[in-house]
């Protein structure tokens, strides 16, 4: 049977505790099994909000919320709901102002799970939701005495047979992140410290793993439907873009963008494949899709301004390197059938290199270190070398 504890009543019961309860604040407490509760509402004539619901068993829930004692509205509000067993939940909000409340919502319906949130500053989102069992959600957002690390939005969906790890940081202004995680056992690390960044991540197979680090109005994707895939995104420079799909096994993407505006899209639906792109110039576009088979290899480094790169890799075993260090140069390599390898090298300005490679084995090398050069080289068959230096 459920006990309920009102408002009025848990004033009483946290003072015997040495827990506090600031004056205008408000605590509900719904318990039904051995469940432990501490709720500590302090430093406030504004006050803040707590719901704590357990119909589980051997759940824990503690939260801690404060403000700078001003206003007339609650600043703070905090609802976790554990209806399943041994499940861990610990929030702590403390606002800088009274402009907007910052909100904690964490929903744990499996069992072994540990949800912690630590909310600084004002205007903070963080929605976690467990259904699976013994995973971890961290979430932490802004900075304690900033006042400018306000407006930021976690989202956090741990299902499916559990024992995910999320760890969402976000120290800057206006930043969104959102990780869903299915099936089990899969790894998610975002942190955003600049303002306005964005980060999806999607890990629907099992034993995945992806790091997302963001510096300042930058925008990644990460969608792994495969197992025992790992995607690294880092873009440090401002207004970048980084959309990873993963459906492959055991392969690893490494998205590295240090320039502005640099956009880059990968496909890797291939097993036990390696794709790297590095662009550290401003304006660049790499388009690397690995549409089958397995073992590909796919290299890309633009430095320079306005770079445009494509690889297609169908079939097995395929090698791709484009090196872009000029301005406004084109690449596209597209390779059919196995055990083929193309470089390209573009350190002129405005050339064009097309690659099509359609069999076994062949080798394509082209270099253009002049300027609006353009070549085009085509090998089907097996065993052929061809070079081309601009």
């Amino acid at each position: 049977m459920k006990k309920v504890i009102s408002t009025v009543v848990l004033v009483s019961l946290l003072s015997i505790s040495g827990a506090v309860l600031a004056a205008n604040s408000s605590s509900t407490i719904i318990q039904g099994g051995d469940n432990t509760v501490d709720v500590a509402q302090t430093a406030s004539t504004t006050g803040s909000n707590s719901l704590v619901d357990q119909s589980g068993d051997f759940n824990t829930a503690t939260v801690t919320q404060a403000d700078d004692g001003t206003g007339t509205a609650f600043v703070n509000d905090s609802d976790i709901n554990q209806s399943g067993n041994d499940n861990t939940a610990t929030v702590y909000q403390t606002a800088e102002t009274v402009a907007v409340q910052n909100k904690s919502a964490i929903d744990q319906s499996g069992n072994g799970n540990t949800a912690t949130v630590t909310q600084y500053d004002d205007e903070q989102t963080s929605n976690v939701l467990q259904t699976g069992d013994n995973s971890i959600a961290n979430v932490e957002q802004g900075q304690a005495g900033n006042g400018a690390t306000y407006g930021n939005v976690s989202d956090v969906m741990q299902t499916g047979v559990g024992g995910h790890v999320a760890n969402v940081t976000q120290t800057g202004a206006a930043n969104k992140s959102v990780v869903d995680q299915t099936a089990d056992s899969a790894t998610a690390d975002v942190t955003q410290s600049g303002d306005a960044n964005s980060s999806d991540v999607k890990q629907g197979g099992a034993g995945n793993s992806a790091t997302v680090s963001q510096s300042s109005h930058n925008e990644s994707y990460v969608s792994q439907g495969g197992i025992g895939g790992s995607v690294w995104v880092m873009q440090i420079g401002e207004n970048n873009y980084s959309d990873v799909l993963q459906d492959g096994d055991g392969s690893s993407v490494t998205v590295d963008q240090i320039g502005h505006a640099n956009k880059s899209y990968v496909t890797n639906l291939s097993g036990s494949s390696l794709i790297l792109v590095t662009q550290g110039g401003d304006e660049n576009t790499s388009t690397i899709n690995q549409n089958s088979g397995a073992g590909h290899g796919a290299v890309v480094d633009q430095s320079g301004l306005g770079n445009q790169s494509l690889i297609s890799q169908d079939g097995e075993n395929h090698y791709a390197s484009v090196v872009q260090s000029g301005n406004h140069n084109l690449s596209e390599i597209l390779q059919y059938g196995a055990f083929n390898t193309a470089y390209v090298l573009q350190s002129g300005d405005n050339n064009r290199s097309y690659i099509n490679q359609d069999g076994k084995g062949n080798v394509a090398d082209v270099t253009q270190s002049t300027h609006g050069n353009v070549s085009t080289v085509n090998q089907v068959g097996s065993g052929n070398v061809a070079i081309v230096a601009q």
